[in-house]
């Protein structure tokens, strides 16, 4: 279904991911208006048949960049407010900020759980790099490390800020570096916020690259800007082949077992005991979702140990399911990138 949603299948017209969520908004809305109780359904009356592409966009796309909640909220009341006749409405009600702070909020409840539901495969996977991610920084004290399938290293390079207090006869001045020395200790919120847009760029540019080589090797001028290619019009459609082409190829291995390979060899036991090793101890911090009897220890206590009990977190950490995606009609798919 989030193939669908995002032109990997072939289609009479091209695919709109924002409108595709929206309709799933409206749905829950529409039938808040029909069947809610209490301010659900005030709120629904409210909204219904006056929301357009634009109130989710942004939130849609932003999501894999981590944006919270309130963020969301903030997103959509933003967008709300240029509603011309919501504003009317809701600019004549006794506390018109507070009102749309309210619509916002039930939209976002909405809009996150309709993402849930058009890119579930995708929202787990999200989930999952997060768990990994908060694992690696949590118990491995380590920066999040990966290569990319063309062999690239990549690292994630944040670190808790230096900070240092400067006092003058006029005041206190607090300087404090961008969080980028390797002698800090990582900053574990900024990691887990960070892999799941970072991972999907590296994976874009592998994308970027192999199709670059595959034009020079097919003699066509090729040139980009993030993901926009370009060639000369007489070679668009044999770009077009040979970027879909390089897209099937690169995402046909499982990239995510890969990860998981990658990372379990990078942090495992460093005196190769594996779950026997008595190092592996310190204080155990129950994390979301364990289970009743399942405890998450903070770090090895071996020096320069970096490792990860795997088996943790409650099976957070296990690889997520492969979607049953056909990459092949990637190829017969006319508004793929375009």
């Amino acid at each position: 279904m989030g193939g669908r949603h995002v032109n990997l299948t072939p289609g009479e017209r091209p695919a709109d991911v924002y409108a595709g969520v929206l309709e799933v908004v409206k749905r829950k809305v529409a039938a808040d208006a029909a069947e809610a109780e209490g301010e659900a359904r005030e709120l629904a009356l409210q909204l219904d048949g006056r929301l357009v592409r634009k109130v989710v966009k942004q939130s849609v796309m932003t999501t894999v960049y981590g944006v919270t909640f309130v963020g969301m909220r903030e997103q959509i009341e933003r967008r709300l407010r240029e509603l011309p006749e919501l504003a009317a409405e809701v600019e004549a009600a006794a506390q018109p900020d507070r009102q749309y702070t309210r619509l916002a909020s039930y939209l976002a409840k909405h809009t996150m759980s309709s993402l849930g539901e058009v890119f579930e495969p995708a929202m787990v996977a999200m989930e999952w790099l997060a768990s990994c991610a908060s694992a690696i920084g949590h118990e491995a004290g380590s920066p999040v490390e990966w290569t990319t399938p063309l062999g690239l290293p990549v690292v994630q390079p944040y670190h808790k800020p230096r900070r240092r207090e400067i006092r003058t006869v006029l005041q206190r001045l607090t300087l404090s570096d961008m969080g980028t020395s390797d002698d800090e200790p990582v900053d574990v919120r900024r990691q887990v916020m960070g892999i799941p847009p970072n991972y999907v760029h590296s994976l874009d540019s592998s994308h970027m690259l192999m199709t670059a080589s595959a034009a020079r090797e097919a003699g066509i001028a090729f040139a980009a800007v993030h993901d926009s290619f370009w060639s000369h019009a007489c070679d668009a459609d044999a770009l077009g082949a040979l970027l879909r082409d390089q897209f099937v190829e690169l995402h046909r291995p499982n990239l995510l077992q890969a990860l998981l390979g990658e990372w379990r060899a990078r942090h495992s036991c460093s005196l190769g005991r594996g779950a026997a090793c008595e190092h592996f101890e310190g204080r155990a911090v129950r994390g979301v979702g364990d289970r009743d009897d399942d405890t998450r220890p903070r770090r090895c206590s071996q020096p320069g140990c970096a490792r990860v009990r795997w088996d943790g977190r409650g099976g957070a950490l296990q690889l997520p399911k492969r979607g049953n995606l056909d990459l092949d009609v990637v190829r017969q798919s006319p508004y793929f990138f375009s």
